[in-house]
C-alpha cells in the first residue's frame, strides 16, 4: 500500500467477467484524477469494446507472459508519486517491433534462443545455419538487421561481415549485431576491424537484445561499450549472481541444495592443488585444474570464482605465466572462504528433497570428472524419468558402453585418464556405438574444441555454465530424433517378418567386410539359400503357415552359424550368409551341410508336420569374384546347380553360368510364346476298360520353341507360374481345348469330355468361375463335355472359398476331376464336402501295381474311397494289358496310358476316334 498521502501511478486491471467490464469506467475516472495509468489484462472478447478508454497506457491479450507484463511495468513507468506532487511525464506504449532479421548462428539452441526472444519483441526472423548461408540469403531477401555469431566453422561471422561490406549500398551498409560467448576486449577490436556496428555478448538477454534493435529502429548505433547489459567493467564480476542461482533453483528444483553441497565439497581439494602445479610449472596440469574450476563455479552462479579461474587457464595455455599468477592462485581461495557462506545460506533455505522411485525410462550415461555437475544432472534426469549411468573419466564411459550401450550420452569434453574426445571416437567404435546420441559438455572457450568434438563424433554441445532447461529439451529432442532413427533404420536394413538383416544391409556388411584392408586377403564365403517346396506349402497352405515357416527357418539357420556371421533374408523363400575369416572351403562346406540338415527336419506347425529342404549355392572370396555384386551372382548361379538335385549345397564353378542363362533365356521366351503362336495342344484318349470304347480326352499343352525345338511342360509350367504367366496361358488352353472338342462335335464324331487341368494360381484369380463359363459359351461348347481337373492339395487353402468356385462351375454343368490321388494332403473329411464327379489314381501307384503290395494296396482303397463317395475313378499311366487287367477286376472302369494311345496332336486324334486307333482295344 502507499504511504498516507502518497497515490499509485499505475493501475493494471484485470478484466475477466462482464462485472469487471461493467467497473472499468469508474477505475479508469478513478485513475484520471491521481494522473495514475492502465495496463489493461483481457480476453480476445473485449477487443472491440476497448474504444477509447481514459489514461491507457498498454494492453496485453491473455494468455500473458509475465516477461512482457514486467517489461511493459517498467516501460510505462512503475512507481509513486513523489510527495511533492510533480506529475510523472506521459509514457508512450512500445509497439512491435516488426523488424526483420537475419539470425546467423550454427548452434541450434542459440537458435532457439534468438528465435524465442524475437517473436517476444514482434519480429520477423529467419534463421541461417553459417556464414555462407547468411550471404545468400541476404543476396536474396530484404532484412533490417543481422545477429551475426561470430565464431562457426567455414565461413565465421567476421569473415561473412567483411564480404557484406565490400557489396554496393545499400545492402554493404546493413546493420550487423556481433554475437560471441567470448566477450573479450580482443573481440569487440575484432568486430569493429570486420564492420560490424554493435556488439550482443551470449547468453543473451531480452532486455539487451531488445535495446540494440531499438537502436537499429531509431537508426542510432549504440558504442561497443554499452554492449554488456552487465555491470560496468571496472566494477568486476559479483562473488555470487543471485539471477544465475535463481534460474538454477528453477530448472533443478530438488538437486539444487545438493549440487551447492557437493561444490563447497570438492572445490577446496581443486583449489589446493592448483599451488603445487603452478610451483613445478606443470602448465597442462594446471590447465587442467583450472578449467575445472572454471566450470563448476560458473555452474553454481561464483562468477568471481570463475573469472579467476578463466585468467589461469588462459596464461596455461599461451604458456604466459606472470608474476601475479601466484597471487591470483591464492586469491582463489580467499574468494571461495568469501562464497561459503554464502552458499551455505541457500543450502539451508532449501526443504528436504523427496525419495523417488527408481526410473526406468531410457538410459542416459553421464560422463564428467566434476561430482557437483554429475550428481546435479543425475538427479535432474531421474526426475524426468531416465535411468542414469555415470563415469567419472573416458574410460569408465568406454567400458560401461561396452557392457551395455547407453540411449544417450552427456560427456565431459576435459576428464582425466581419457578425454572426451577420445572417449568419444572409442565409443563410436564399438558395436551400436556408432547409433548412440553424444551430447558433449564443454567449458573450453575456443572454435578447436567444437570442431574436434563434431570431428570425433558428437551429435552436439552443450557450454558450461549449463542451462539446464535447455538441456533437458536438448536430450529429448535427441533421443526422440534417435528413437526415429532406430524405426527408420529398423524398416530400411531389416526384414520385417524375420527380423533378419535384409537385402541392404547385407550388401552393406559385405561391402564393408571387402574393402577393409589387409596384409593378406582374408577369405570369405557367401552362401545363397533357397527353400525347395515351399512355394507348395505356401500356395496350399495359405501364407500365414507359409510365415511362421519362414520365421522358423530362419532360426535354425541362425542356430547354425557363428554370432559374427551374418545371416539375411534376400526376398520370398531366399537367405543370404557371410561367412568372414572361412579359413578354407571345408569350413564353408560344413556349415552349409549342417543347415541342410536342420532344414531338412519336419516343421510342425498348427497341428501339422511339413517338410522341405534347401538348395545352397557357395561363392568365395577372392577366387569366385572380388567385389560383391559378383560374389552374390555366382553364389546365386551355384544354388540354381544345387537345386537340380535337391537338399544339397553345390560350389561354384565357371561352367555353370551358361545353365543359368538358359533359364533366363527361357523366362524371356516364355513370355512371347502366346503372342508367336508356339504352344499348342496334344491329346491323350481316356477308354471304358470294359467295352475300350473313347469315353475322353485329356489336353495336355506342348511348346514347339523356334530355336531349342519342343519344350517339356515340366520345365516351363514351373517357370511360367514363378513369373506369372500361368493364368493367361491356362485361359488359352481351356480355350483352345474348349474349340477343338466343338469341332470334333460338329464333324460328326460322338460326343465326349475334354479334361483340362487347372493350376493352383488359376484358381486362386477373382472371376475364375466367370471366366470359364465365358469360355465355354464363346467356343458354343455344352458344358456337360468339359472337365477340371484339380490337384487334391489345392482344396487344403481356403476350402470353403474352393467350394464356392466349384459349386458355381458344376451349378454350371461341368464336371470336377481331382487328379494325381494319393500323392498329396488327401484328407477324406475335405473331400466329402465338395462336388467332385472324378478320382484320378496316380500313375506312380499304378506303374507297381504288379510287383509291389503297397502299391496294389493303395489303389484298391482309391477305389474303394471313389465308391463310398459315389466318384467316378480313372487309372493313368496304365501302360500294360496286366495292369489293365488287374484295374477292371478291382472295379475301375476307366484307363489312361500308353497301352490305349500316347498323346497326340488334334489331327491324330481325330483319325483314333474315327476307327483306326481302336483296333487293338
Amino acid at each position: 500500500m502507499p504511504s498516507q498521502g502518497e497515490t499509485y501511478r499505475l493501475i493494471v486491471a484485470d478484466i475477466d467477467t462482464e462485472a469487471d467490464w461493467k467497473r472499468l469506467d469508474a477505475v479508469a475516472a478513478a485513475a484520471a484524477e491521481v494522473n495514475a495509468k492502465i495496463i489493461l489484462l483481457h480476453d480476445s472478447e473485449y477487443e472491440s469494446r476497448l474504444g477509447d478508454l481514459a489514461n491507457l497506457a498498454a494492453r496485453l491479450a491473455k494468455p500473458v507472459n509475465p516477461t512482457d507484463l514486467y517489461g511493459l511495468i517498467l516501460n510505462v513507468g512503475c512507481g509513486r508519486n513523489a510527495a511533492d506532487g510533480v506529475a510523472a511525464p506521459p509514457v508512450a506504449v512500445l509497439p512491435a517491433l516488426a523488424l526483420d532479421v537475419l539470425v546467423v548462428e550454427d548452434n541450434r539452441a542459440g537458435q532457439m534462443v534468438a528465435a524465442g526472444m524475437l517473436e517476444r519483441l514482434g519480429c520477423r526472423y529467419q534463421i541461417a545455419a553459417s556464414g555462407a548461408e547468411a550471404l545468400q540469403r541476404l543476396a536474396s531477401g530484404a532484412f533490417d538487421v543481422v545477429l551475426m555469431d561470430c565464431h562457426m566453422p567455414g565461413v565465421d561471422g567476421f569473415e561473412a561481415t567483411r564480404r557484406i561490406r565490400a557489396w554496393p549500398e545499400p545492402l554493404g551498409r546493413i546493420p550487423i549485431i556481433a554475437m560471441t560467448a567470448n566477450a573479450l576486449r580482443g573481440d569487440e577490436e575484432l568486430c569493429r576491424a570486420a564492420g560490424m556496428d554493435d556488439f550482443l555478448p551470449k547468453p543473451i538477454k531480452l532486455q539487451a537484445l531488445r535495446q540494440k534493435l531499438i537502436g537499429r529502429l531509431e537508426n542510432r548505433p549504440l558504442p561497443l561499450a554499452a554492449a554488456s547489459d552487465a555491470a560496468p567493467a571496472a566494477a568486476g564480476p559479483a562473488t555470487l549472481d543471485p539471477d544465475k542461482l535463481a534460474q538454477l533453483r528453477a530448472e533443478i528444483g530438488g538437486a539444487y541444495g545438493k549440487m551447492l553441497s557437493f561444490f563447497l565439497e570438492d572445490a577446496p581439494a581443486q583449489i589446493e592443488q592448483i599451488a603445487p602445479a603452478l610451483r613445478d610449472m606443470d602448465l597442462s596440469r594446471l590447465r587442467e585444474l583450472a578449467h575445472s574450476l572454471k566450470g563448476a563455479a560458473r555452474n553454481v552462479g561464483a562468477e568471481k570464482l570463475a573469472a579467476m579461474a578463466r585468467q589461469l587457464e588462459l596464461a596455461a595455455e599461451t604458456g604466459a605465466l606472470a608474476e601475479g599468477s601466484a597471487t591470483l592462485a591464492e586469491g582463489l581461495l580467499a574468494e571461495f572462504r568469501a562464497l561459503e557462506p554464502l552458499l551455505r545460506a541457500e543450502i539451508e533455505a532449501e526443504p528436504a528433497a523427496d525419495s523417488a522411485l527408481a526410473p526406468l525410462g531410457p538410459r542416459v550415461l553421464v560422463a564428467d570428472d566434476d561430482r557437483v555437475l554429475r550428481v546435479a544432472l543425475q538427479d535432474i534426469l531421474q526426475q524426468d524419468g531416465y535411468s542414469v549411468d555415470l563415469a567419472v573419466t573416458g574410460r569408465q564411459a568406454v567400458a560401461l558402453c561396452a557392457r551395455q550401450m547407453a540411449d544417450l550420452i552427456l560427456m565431459d569434453a576435459m576428464m582425466p585418464e581419457m578425454d572426451g574426445f577420445a572417449a568419444c571416437k572409442a565409443i563410436r567404435a564399438l558395436p551400436h556405438g556408432a547409433e548412440v546420441p553424444i551430447l558433449m559438455i564443454t567449458s573450453l572457450e575456443n572454435e578447436h574444441s567444437v570442431e574436434l568434438a563434431f570431428a570425433t563424433g558428437a551429435n552436439d554441445f552443450v557450454p558450461k555454465p549449463i542451462h539446464f532447461t535447455v538441456l533437458r529439451k536438448r536430450i529429448a529432442h535427441l533421443l526422440k530424433a534417435s528413437q526415429s532413427q532406430r524405426s527408420l533404420n529398423q524398416l530400411a536394413y531389416h526384414d520385417t517378418l524375420t527380423n533378419l538383416p535384409n537385402r541392404v544391409q547385407f550388401m552393406e556388411r559385405l561391402n564393408r567386410v571387402l574393402a577393409k584392408p589387409a596384409a593378406q586377403p582374408q577369405a570369405h564365403a557367401v552362401l545363397f539359400l533357397d527353400l525347395d517346396r515351399f512355394k507348395l506349402t505356401n500356395d496350399t497352405m495359405g501364407h500365414d503357415v507359409g510365415d511362421m515357416m519362414l520365421k522358423a527357418a530362419a532360426e535354425r539357420i541362425q542356430a547354425c552359424v557363428r554370432r559374427e556371421d551374418m545371416v539375411s533374408r534376400f526376398g520370398g523363400d531366399e537367405f543370404i550368409l557371410l561367412l568372414e575369416h572361412v579359413g578354407n572351403p571345408q569350413a564353408a562346406a560344413a556349415v552349409a551341410q549342417k543347415i541342410c540338415n536342420a532344414i531338412a527336419k519336419p516343421f510342425a506347425l498348427m497341428g501339422q508336420e511339413f517338410y522341405i529342404s534347401s538348395s545352397i549355392g557357395i561363392s568365395l572370396y577372392p577366387y569366385d569374384g572380388k567385389d560383391s555384386g559378383l560374389l552374390v551372382k555366382h553364389a546365386d548361379t551355384a544354388m540354381y546347380r544345387a537345386k537340380e538335385q535337391g537338399n544339397t549345397f553345390c560350389f561354384y564353378e565357371q561352367s555353370m553360368e551358361y545353365a543359368v542363362s538358359s533359364k533366363l533365356r527361357l523366362e524371356s521366351d516364355l513370355r512371347r510364346a502366346l503372342q508367336r503362336r508356339e504352344f499348342f495342344l496334344h491329346y491323350q484318349p481316356q477308354i471304358d476298360l470294359d467295352s475300350g470304347r473313347v469315353i475322353g480326352a485329356e489336353a495336355l499343352i506342348r511348346w514347339r520353341h523356334p530355336e531349342l525345338g519342343m519344350i517339356s511342360p515340366d520345365q516351363f509350367i514351373p517357370v511360367a507360374e514363378e513369373i506369372g504367366l500361368i493364368d493367361e496361358i491356362g485361359a488359352w488352353v481351356l480355350r483352345e481345348a474348349c474349340r477343338q472338342n466343338r469341332l470334333w462335335q460338329q464333324n460328326g464324331h460322338p460326343p465326349f469330355v475334354v479334361a483340362v487341368n487347372v493350376s493352383a494360381k488359376q484358381l486362386d484369380r477373382d472371376g475364375f468361375a466367370e471366366q470359364v463359363i465365358a469360355i465355354l459359351h464363346e467356343s458354343g461348347l455344352a458344358a456337360e463335355y468339359l472337365e477340371l481337373e484339380l490337384t487334391e492339395s489345392l482344396f487344403i487353402r481356403h476350402p470353403e472359398q474352393k467350394r464356392e468356385i466349384l459349386a458355381r462351375l458344376k451349378a454350371a454343368g461341368m464336371q470336377i476331376s481331382i487328379d494325381d490321388f494319393g500323392t498329396g494332403y488327401s484328407s477324406l473329411n475335405q473331400l466329402k464336402h465338395f462336388v467332385f464327379d472324378k478320382l484320378k489314381i496316380d500313375k506312380s501307384f499304378v506303374a507297381n501295381i504288379m510287383h509291389d503290395a503297397d502299391a496294389a494296396a493303395i489303389v484298391r482303397v482309391i477305389i474303394s474311397i471313389a465308391g463310398i463317395l459315389k466318384f467316378e475313378v480313372i487309372a493313368e499311366g496304365v501302360e500294360t494289358a496286366e495292369q489293365a487287367s488287374y484295374l477292371r477286376q478291382n472295379h475301375c472302369k476307366q484307363g489312361q496310358g500308353y497301352l490305349f494311345g500316347k498323346p497326340m496332336p488334334a489331327e491324330e486324334f481325330s483319325a483314333f476316334i474315327g476307327g483306326s486307333g481302336r483296333d487293338g482295344l
